[in-house]
């Protein structure tokens, strides 16, 4: 793939209140289709390895250290589908955009915005898809931004 050659930005994603994404299960190796939950079980500073994402050029995300596609439930952004790592996933449903007013996430495909599960994050909420983007609470720093290259440890 293309992409594991370019330059690309990687990061922790910190949510409001302090939470920080990272798979429900498997670390680095999640099983395909493990869904992003919000924790703070190893702090609030989103650097921890399991914790690092790339927002590549084209809006899609990966799990840096498994490198795997942050996909929705069903290759289905809408109404509380998951946010889920797949070993691959249809470019027209995985990709994103930041948006500047609260850095809010938002899907291309139907423009439904990340949310917490319940409406704010927690230990353990899943990350879905829902309407709405406008909220702060809905906010999702990727944080320290910087070019590195995909291949670096």
């Amino acid at each position: 793939m293309a992409f594991l050659d370019s330059v690309l930005t990687k990061s922790g994603i910190r949510s409001y209140d302090d939470f920080c994404v990272a798979p429900n299960k498997g670390g680095c190796s999640p099983p395909d289709g493990s869904y992003l939950i919000f924790t703070k079980k190893e702090g609030t500073a989103c650097n921890a390895t399991d914790q690092i994402f790339i927002l590549d050029q084209d809006g899609v995300i990966y799990h840096k250290c498994s490198k795997k596609e942050v996909c929705p439930q069903d290759n289905n952004p809408t109404e509380r589908k998951k946010l889920m790592l797949k070993d691959e996933c249809h470019l027209n449903v995985s990709r994103h955009v930041r948006l500047p007013t609260h850095n809010n996430l938002k899907n291309l495909k139907n423009n439904y915005c990340v949310h917490p599960d319940g409406g704010r994050p927690g230990e353990g909420v899943q990350l879905v898809y829902w309407p709405g983007c406008g909220e702060e609470r809905l906010r999702l720093n990727f944080f320290e931004l910087g070019k590195t290259n995909f291949r670096d440890p």
